[in-house]
């Protein structure tokens, strides 16, 4: 009998946390309709402490579950629904105070075009900034006054602000992310990202400038942080950072994203929004990386040749930190090549021929992806004339110069 009872009671459980995860509707959340999903592995949990991880549902008077993008001003969070087709209240955007209490509401009631609500938000230090997706910039104060606005190049749905170029990278979903700069003109390119969210920019604490990426917007889950490096040449997306969907619901997916370092004095904080049946507004522990340069590369190939003639050198160089590095190869002639990034440790090959012949200094440094340069190692090369000429005869017939008119009827003789 007992066992019967304790049976059923396993089976209401069951039944209660199924019903919970289907109670869930797609169209409350604002998933990429186009996105798969996609599953990467948990990175190391060595600097991803949860400072803080606030229920949005608990705090806001919210019940609709359309709470995507944040920032914060270091006193005050901005939250922002972005009201999924159907709602019935206004998009309203919430002031919440560092304990994730509500302070005040308010609509954006300048929006146009776009749709819905105010997705991502980014932060200079003085004023927000976000979008409804629409073609168009808003930039207000933390009680919703518009200061001004301007147009993008594309639809804005991330945005993170760019303190080196006071510029916007923006992007929607998975097209190209732009840095745009405050009169709507492209400075740089970061062509097909991963399907993300929200995005937040740095150099502080990763070393060199970064944008971080919240990713993972397929109904489902899970979702993900990553970063790219490199972001000012095209942009080294060096992969999932953290699995924020581990931590709070596997089936929840990627909203807004920001970083400050005025939530803890010393410490950065990478924050954010999960979608899920109850949104979380959390901040992750970010410590300062020290980097360190690759060493001197190793370079193997032939000391001498003919100038004219492709050779083959070799370039090896090991990374501490195990990060990607490239070569930057000046091989004495004028000529400079610069591969491209690989695994620390491979060799990496190139052909070089010399036009003239003389003696050339190679000298050849790597560099990993925060744009630390190692110290440079050189090599001499000697290429000597396009065309070898027999040093011993060319010796007697320096000592015999009567021979020279002989020689010349010789070979005329021969018809050469």
């Amino acid at each position: 009998m007992n066992r019967k009872i304790i049976g059923i009671l396993i089976c209401l459980l069951l039944c209660i946390s199924v019903s919970a995860v289907a109670g869930i509707k797609n169209d409350e959340l604002d998933a990429d309709p186009e996105g798969k999903i996609k599953i990467n592995s948990q990175s190391t949990r060595d600097q991803w402490d949860l400072q803080f991880a606030y229920d949005l549902n608990g705090t806001t008077p919210v019940n609709e579950l359309t709470l995507v993008g944040c920032e914060f001003d270091g006193e005050h969070f901005l939250v922002c629904e972005w009201g999924y087709e159907g709602a019935n209240q206004s998009k309203v955007v919430f002031k919440l105070d560092r304990n994730g209490s509500l302070v005040s509401q308010w609509i954006p009631t300048w929006l146009t075009g776009g749709s819905g609500g105010l997705r991502d938000l980014a932060y200079d230090g003085e004023y927000f900034y976000g979008s409804n997706t629409d073609t168009k910039i808003y930039c207000f104060d933390v009680d919703g006054n518009l200061i001004t606005s301007w147009s993008a190049p594309a639809a804005v749905r991330s945005i993170a602000y760019d303190e080196d170029n006071d510029a916007f990278w923006i992007n929607n979903w998975a097209d190209d992310l732009l840095l745009v700069d405050r009169s709507g003109s492209t400075l740089y390119t970061i062509s097909t990202p991963p399907s993300l969210y929200g995005s937040a920019w740095e150099k502080e604490y990763s070393d060199t400038p970064t944008l971080w990426i919240f990713t993972g917007t397929s109904s489902g889950g899970p979702c993900q942080v990553e970063k790219y490096f490199d972001i000012y040449a095209g942009g080294i997306n060096m992969g999932n950072q953290h699995q924020v969907s581990d931590d709070f619901d596997p089936t929840g997916i990627a909203g807004g994203l920001f970083f400050t370092d005025e939530w803890s004095p010393g410490n950065g904080t990478l924050g954010g929004i999960i979608q899920m049946s109850s949104n979380i507004l959390f901040g992750y522990e970010i410590i300062k990386e020290v980097n360190t340069p690759p060493g001197a590369p190793t370079i193997t190939g032939p000391d001498n040749g003919d100038a004219g003639t492709p050779y083959l050198y070799t370039f090896n160089a090991v990374d501490p930190d195990n990060d990607k590095i490239r070569y930057i190869v000046d091989w004495g002639d004028g000529e400079i090549d610069t591969t491209d990034y690989t695994l620390s440790g491979l060799d990496v090959s190139l052909l070089k021929s010399w036009k003239n012949a003389g003696t050339y200094t190679i000298t050849a440094k790597a560099q990993d992806t925060k744009g630390e340069i190692g110290p440079e190692t050189t090599k001499t090369v000697t290429m000597p004339r396009d065309k070898v000429i027999n040093r011993p005869i060319l010796q007697f017939l320096h000592s015999h110069p009567s021979l020279f008119p002989l020689l010349q009827k010789l070979l005329q003789n021969l018809g050469l």
